[in-house]
């Protein structure tokens, strides 16, 4: 039923309303004119190192140290934290670092994995269980932070990682 006090634009304006505003929309802004990139401007700058030291544990640990870049000797990695412990005579080492997000964690993660020799995927922490630079190599997130330990069997590196999981934030 057509209502007669309704106003009705001619079919012709409206096809043409309808024209003009695919138009602007397909025009999009103007193209600006980049300057050209300084040198090294391909790679992508590396956060600052943040000294989360106070998240790993104190128990058995002889020596912690700030990494200012290339953590572990893995170039696609920021710097940060790494402890050694010494505990019933087996010497281990923790990292950690805090990522400015979750998902830069996630790549320093993967990051790890692709250093790793065979590594395993460990569900219970979504982390890996490999052999890095020939020890033993446990890494997993936690938030926007990346840690693991060197040097532990799977079963210790297991039992430490849940300690270390209820330390970070």
């Amino acid at each position: 039923m057509r209502h007669h006090n309704r106003r009705q634009f001619p079919i012709s304006l409206a096809c043409a309303c309808f024209v003009l505003l695919l138009l602007a929309a397909s025009c999009g802004p103007a193209a600006k004119e980049t300057a050209p990139a300084p040198d090294g401007a391909g790679s992508t700058p590396k956060p600052a190192t943040v000294d989360v030291s106070r998240y790993l544990p104190m128990e058995a640990q002889t020596k912690v140290q700030l990494v200012e870049d290339r953590l572990l000797g893995i170039a696609a990695l920021p710097g940060g934290n790494v402890a050694e412990y010494q505990k019933n005579g087996r010497r281990y080492r923790q990292f950690l670092i805090k990522a400015p997000s979750v998902a830069l964690a996630a790549v320093y993660l993967s990051d790890l994995k692709d250093a790793m020799t065979n590594p395993k995927f460990v569900a219970s922490f979504g982390g890996y269980f490999g052999e890095l630079n020939q020890e033993p190599a446990f890494v997993f997130t936690k938030g926007e932070y990346v840690t693991g330990f060197l040097g532990l069997t799977r079963e210790e590196a297991d039992a430490a990682g849940r300690l270390a999981a209820a330390r970070i934030p």
